[in-house]
């Protein structure tokens, strides 16, 4: 280990750090925007300068809802078991309330981040949702809730309704961007949006993926007959819990069963599953009720870096290489480091400006200890030549969580474009502990700008599981492998972007991988996201479009999806019961390896099928595996409306085809051989006496089986 020498030079520190006293109850965020200098970083972090959303912890014995509204807050939930509340409280009632004896902790609400045809044959899904024999019939969620908390819905899109489009879905929509509830269908179809401001369309997306049913395409989801609850979010942790909870609660009051998916996280946090939002999410989870969430994905990104200290003294740093985005400069070049240290142990931190061309440290605050309550602002301006200036500032508050009883240190900092080889960076300084850094992964990266002899430190895609939500301890957890790939990773290969565990205190993270590359579901009309707009398809005069995204936000609930058939089959369905189903189930190949589970692939690659033979108690002995699809994408099969004819043409020779029509109980309709069949030959059955609904054709082989849905409407 290599130690680095700092220099603090009173001559270029031209804002001495100040030091201000604020309670120790205050996390280090709220006391951070305590500081309130206009036009600072942190001025330019904070979504509000009157009011704050934040989760608070109490006595045992405290009225909370009382305390807060004598401090002019709200409160928005209260979870007794965990003496935590969520609560919206006026900046300036911050200190008041932190002096009260009673309250033990206020911790400041963080803002998260986002962070389908071919993926339904992958995890083979297809079999559940067609319900091909031994299933009694299709398992398409029915009975079930699926909650989907998140940004940009369009709440009337067609993907919404049943596959017959007689039925709409969406039984409850909370917008919490404008505090309304909206509770029948007429105002849910009415409302159309939670927000004008689409950038991408993302919780559209989402729950398209996880139950949407619009058979006009053939990007229809998993769970395609399950009830929708969604909460359109402003994307604070505090209103994320928030609308898990209400999700739950309406179930509770309709007694479903629910599934709840979240394909939103962050970075920053102690990554240890006890912050507050993960405590909370976790503490929804019972049976017949689950929280999935997507593992974030930041595995190829290096917003995490660890510092590990011998025994004796030892000082390490990394450097904050903001990464010129356009969120860079949306945010005025400034970012956010979140630092943790083991519990017990101290160490010290400085924030320094290096050059590297003269290997000298040319600004530096002062050490500070990372478990001494504290709060320090820095401004350092030099003009080092004619041309160039060098103008940072920041602020760091330190002290020991008592979530978890480890040393943390939260800093926010902005430049204005450093000269080039003037880095900014953290020094630390401790002995026999491992100091875990992480940053905001859309802003800036960790870097050893190539100095890793003189003991700096590169960043990487470690412990990079998104905190405040998939950190939960019984939250599910879904990483994401390519079905299909625009080349970014290789088809079915971890994807690169998947963001990789475990916890700090080592627990497993992700529980499961699902498909999450180039996957097409719907997207809202909105101008906003024209740029997505691939498909698109029109019923009853109206135009509804889909689109490809990729992410752990699409392979999260695609899993959500896969639960929701669970939990259809068996609705007591407890979260250890779904990990040993993962355990027996889930696909291992050459691409996870056997040394599973892991902290890359969780489980493996959910099996959809073999999961709820499982749950029903199937066995496969003797029975014809319909997974033996070798014709399955050498088919197309459509109806002629003119003559009711089921046409199916083959795109490859087949021998002894023998075909069957199955409606939705499971009873066979029609039962037929079509013999040898030649490919780009169509060969037809006549679907005139079949009344109006859904229908499986089974095409199988002396080799193979094959099954598809359609749709007959009279």
């Amino acid at each position: 280990m290599k130690r680095i020498c700092l220099l603090t030079l009173a001559i270029v520190f031209v804002a001495s750090a100040f030091c201000v006293n604020p309670s120790s109850k205050l996390s280090p965020r709220a006391r951070t925007l305590l500081m309130k200098r206009p036009h600072s970083a942190v001025a330019r972090l904070s979504k509000s300068d009157q009011t704050v959303s934040a989760f608070i912890s109490f006595a045992a014995s405290t009225d909370i809802t009382s305390l807060v509204a004598k401090h002019g807050g709200t409160v928005r939930n209260v979870y007794p078991s965990l003496c935590l509340a969520t609560a919206t409280l006026p900046v300036d009632a911050l200190n008041a309330m932190a002096s009260v004896s009673d309250i033990k902790r206020i911790e400041l609400s963080s803002t998260l981040s986002h962070d389908m045809h071919l993926a339904r044959k992958t995890s083979n899904a297809y079999v559940v949702i067609d319900g091909c024999p031994p299933l009694p019939h299709p398992f398409l969620g029915t009975g079930v809730l699926v909650g989907v908390v998140d940004q940009e819905f369009q709440v009337n899109h067609v993907d919404f309704w049943n596959a017959e489009r007689t039925r709409y879905r969406v039984k409850r929509f909370l917008n919490q961007n404008t505090g309304r509830l909206y509770a029948d269908s007429a105002s849910i179809i009415a409302a159309k949006y939670d927000t004008r401001n689409m950038e991408s369309g993302h919780a559209t997306h989402v729950t398209g993926i996880a139950a949407g049913a619009d058979h006009t395409t053939e990007y229809y989801g998993i769970a395609g007959d399950a009830d929708l609850v969604l909460v359109g979010t402003t994307g604070e942790d505090a209103d994320l819990t928030d609308g898990a909870t209400y999700i739950m609660n309406y179930a509770d009051s309709v007694h479903r069963p629910c599934v709840v998916n979240i394909s939103m996280g962050g970075s920053l946090g102690s990554h240890d599953g006890t912050d507050a939002s993960s405590r909370i999410l976790s503490s929804l989870v019972k049976p017949g009720h689950l929280v999935v969430a997507a593992a974030s994905n930041s595995g190829d990104v290096k917003a995490h870096a660890a510092l590990t200290f011998p025994e004796n003294d030892s000082s390490l740093g990394t450097f904050i290489d903001l990464s010129g985005s356009y969120y860079s400069y949306y945010y005025g070049n400034m970012t956010a480091a979140d630092i943790w240290g083991e519990a017990g142990k101290d160490y010290e931190i400085s924030f320094i400006v290096y050059d590297k061309s003269n290997n000298d440290t040319v600004f530096s605050t002062p050490w500070f200890s990372a478990s001494c309550d504290t709060t320090v602002s820095f401004d350092f301006d030099s003009t080092i030549s004619r041309w160039n200036e060098i103008n940072v500032e920041g602020t760091m508050a330190m002290g020991v969580s008592l979530d978890n009883n480890r040393p943390n240190v939260y800093l926010e900092y902005s430049e204005d474009d450093l000269p080039y080889g003037y880095y900014p960076g953290i020094c630390i300084r401790s002995h026999d502990c491992t100091v875990h850094l992480w940053t905001l992964e859309y802003l800036s990266e960790f870097s050893d700008n190539g100095l890793s002899s003189h003991g700096w430190v590169d960043g990487d895609g470690e412990y990079s599981i998104g905190t405040g939500v998939a950190t939960g301890k019984d939250v599910i957890s879904v990483g994401s492998y390519a079905s299909s790939s625009d080349g970014s990773s290789a088809i079915k290969h971890i994807s690169d972007f998947s963001s990789r565990g475990p916890l700090i205190d080592g627990t497993m993270k992700p529980e499961i991988t699902a498909p999450g590359e180039v996957i097409v579901s719907a997207i809202p009309d909105s101008r906003g996201v024209s740029y997505y707009q691939e498909y698109s398809t029109k019923v009853d005069g109206k135009k509804y479009y889909y689109g490809s995204m990729q992410g752990t936000s699409m392979s999260s609930p695609y899993a959500t999806g896969v639960l929701a058939t669970w939990l259809q089959a068996k609705p007591d369905l407890t979260r250890d019961e779904v990990l040993e189903i993962f355990a027996e189930t889930s696909i291992r190949d050459q691409y996870t390896g056997s040394d599973l589970p892991n902290n890359t692939w969780g489980y493996g690659k959910i099996d959809a099928w073999h999961g709820i033979l499982k749950i029903l108690n199937i066995s496969l002995e003797g029975v014809e595996n319909p997974l033996s699809d070798d014709i399955s994408k050498e088919f197309i099969v459509y109806i002629d409306p003119a003559s009711s004819m089921l046409n199916i043409a083959f795109l490859n020779a087949e021998n002894d085809v023998q075909a069957s029509v199955i409606d939705m109980s499971g009873r066979i309709i029609i039962s037929t051989s079509l013999g040898d069949v030649l490919p780009g030959i169509e060969t037809s059955l006549n679907t005139s006496d079949l009344a109006t609904g859904i229908y499986f054709l089974r095409l199988t082989t002396p080799t193979s089986t094959a099954t598809a849905r359609f749709i007959v409407n009279r």
